[in-house]
């Protein structure tokens, strides 16, 4: 940790070189968001949020790989026991810069966000409660600053409503 900044820029020990960080924080117990700032050196790579990870192999995980949003399932400590729920590219994704990623978690519904832009609503049914955190793959070293969670976590752009409100008052 640096200055409110956690990075990570070894392979860790788990999977596909996962380092998987968690929170020892309280998860709110029927719907939540988690969210975070990340910024990779390399594209190639991938990291981004976990949640409803059970402190071992099991969590899902939301986050760049390859300049694409990914949301997965990881269901124990091999490449051949996790899916791949979803995959897009977005033009809201911005490589090489900070990017913010938001993770709504319902009794079993998904809601991923990344800059303040919904990509992908999935029904999930066997979603089960767990810890949240940070998670990265392979040789990437990357950036994470603001990790919140809680009932709610607040846009990261002023709208234009309220951009426009601002300039009045100036």
């Amino acid at each position: 940790k640096r200055a409110g900044r956690i990075v990570v820029s070894e392979a860790g020990d788990g999977f596909g070189g996962r380092s998987l960080c968690l929170a020892n924080r309280e998860v709110p117990e029927n719907e939540f968001e988690v969210g975070v700032f990340v910024k990779l050196d390399d594209e190639a790579g991938a990291a981004g949020l976990a949640f409803a990870a059970d402190g071992d192999q099991r969590h899902f995980g939301f986050y760049p790989s390859g300049g694409r949003l990914r949301l997965t399932q990881f269901n124990g400590p091999t490449v051949y026991s996790w899916q791949i729920l979803d995959e897009l590219a977005s033009e809201h994704y911005r490589p090489d810069e900070w990017n913010h990623l938001k993770v709504h978690v319902g009794p079993d519904k998904l809601r991923c966000y990344v800059n303040d832009q919904l990509l992908i609503e999935r029904r999930v049914p066997d979603l089960k409660p767990g810890k949240v955190g940070l998670v990265k793959f392979r040789q990437t070293s990357a950036i994470f600053k603001r990790f919140e969670l809680g009932e709610t976590v607040a846009p990261t752009q002023i709208s234009l409503e309220r951009r426009d409100k601002i300039a009045e008052k100036i």
